[in-house]
C-alpha cells in the first residue's frame, strides 16, 4: 500500500469515528425527547394552551399554577427541541464539513451501520425508529448541499421508515447554505440603507431557496410597496411560505390576520389554531404574552367546541 492510500485509508477512518461521535449526541437527545412525548406531554400543553381563551370579557382567567405549568412545559418541550437541533447540526458539520468519505458512503458504511448494530440504540427500543429519522434527515441535507441525490443509495427499508416519519426533525434540518445567509444578510443591509429596489432581489433569492426570515421580510415589503409594485396576494403568499416553515411573526399575523377579516365570515378555528402555534413557538416571553393576550379575545367569541378542535389542530401541525 502506497503513502497515498494509506493516507487516505487513516482520513476515512477519523472520519468514521467522528462521525460516531456526532451521531452518539443525537441518539441521547432525540431519545429524551421521544420518552417525553410517549409521557403525552404535548398532549397536556396542547389542552392547557386551549383554554388561553379565559383571559377577557369577565371570563374567568387563568390562575397562578395553571399558567405556570404551561410556561414549564412550553420550556422542556423548547429545550429538547433545541438539543435535537444541535445535535443535528453537530452531526451536519461532521458529514459535511470534516468528513474525507462522500455522504452516501457515510449514510451506508459508517450511520446505518452504528445505528442498526444496537450499540448506541437498540432497535427494541420505541425511539429506534426517530433516531434513525433524525441521522438521515442530517445526511439528506447533507447531499443536498452537495447535489447528491440520496434517495439513489438508500435501502428500501430506511426510504419507508423516513416516509412513514412525515415531518418528524425534518424542520431541524436543512440548513441553510452559505449563499442563502449571504443573500438575506445583503437585503437587510441594502434595506436599512433605504434601498429597497436591491434589497427585494436579495430577499427574494433567499425566499425562493426556502428562508423563512427572507420570506416574511418580501412579504411586507409586497405589501408596502417597497422596491415592488405593491401587491397583496404576493404578499398573503410569501407570509404563508414563512408561516408554513414555523415564523412567530408571520404565524401571529396569519391567526390575527384571520380574525381581523371583513370580506368573508371569520374562522375563529383557524385563527385560534394559528395563534396557538405562534404563542408555542415564540421564544421571547413578552412576545409570547402578547399572543396569548390576542388568542383570548379570539376565544372569546368561541364555543369549548371549537376551542378544542383549534387545539387539534394546533398539536397536529407540523412546519413544511
Amino acid at each position: 500500500m502506497g503513502i497515498k492510500d494509506w493516507l487516505q485509508r487513516k482520513g476515512e477512518e477519523k472520519s468514521a469515528s467522528n462521525i460516531i461521535d456526532g451521531l452518539r449526541p443525537l441518539v441521547a437527545a432525540v431519545r429524551a425527547d421521544m420518552n417525553e412525548l410517549m409521557n403525552n406531554e404535548l398532549r397536556r400543553v396542547a389542552v392547557q394552551t386551549a383554554a388561553m381563551g379565559a383571559m377577557v370579557d369577565g371570563r374567568q382567567p387563568w390562575d397562578d399554577d395553571t399558567f405556570a405549568q404551561f410556561e414549564q412545559g412550553l420550556k422542556r418541550w423548547r429545550s429538547r427541541k433545541i438539543k435535537v437541533a444541535e445535535a443535528q447540526k453537530k452531526l451536519f458539520d461532521d458529514l459535511g464539513l470534516w468528513s474525507s468519505l462522500p455522504i452516501e458512503r457515510s449514510l451506508n458504511e459508517v450511520v446505518l451501520p452504528a445505528l442498526t448494530s444496537g450499540n448506541l440504540v437498540a432497535q427494541s427500543e420505541p425511539s429506534y425508529g426517530a433516531v434513525v429519522v433524525a441521522a438521515y434527515r442530517v445526511c439528506e441535507a447533507v447531499a443536498r448541499q452537495k447535489g447528491v441525490s440520496l434517495e439513489a443509495h438508500t435501502p428500501p427499508a430506511i426510504l419507508q421508515l423516513v416516509n412513514d416519519a412525515g415531518d418528524l426533525y425534518k424542520c431541524l434540518t436543512s440548513p441553510k447554505s452559505p449563499a442563502v445567509d449571504a443573500e438575506q444578510n445583503v437585503g437587510k443591509e441594502f434595506f436599512e440603507k433605504k434601498d429597497y429596489t436591491r434589497a427585494a432581489i436579495s430577499f427574494r433569492k433567499a425566499a425562493e431557496e426556502g428562508d423563512a426570515e427572507a420570506q416574511y421580510r418580501l412579504s411586507w415589503m409586497y405589501y408596502e410597496g417597497q422596491g415592488l409594485q405593491r401587491d397583496i396576494s404576493e404578499s398573503l403568499k410569501w407570509k404563508n411560505e414563512a408561516a408554513n416553515q414555523g415564523h412567530v411573526a408571520a404565524l401571529y399575523e396569519r391567526g390575527w390576520g384571520e380574525f381581523l377579516v371583513t370580506v368573508k365570515p371569520v374562522d375563529y378555528t383557524q385563527s385560534y389554531k394559528w395563534l396557538t402555534i405562534a404563542a408555542s413557538r415564540a421564544i421571547n416571553p413578552e412576545a409570547r404574552e402578547y399572543i396569548i393576550k390576542r388568542s383570548g379575545i379570539v376565544a372569546a367569541e368561541m364555543t369549548p367546541t371549537q376551542i378544542a378542535e383549534a387545539a387539534r389542530l394546533a398539536r397536529e401541525w407540523k412546519p413544511k
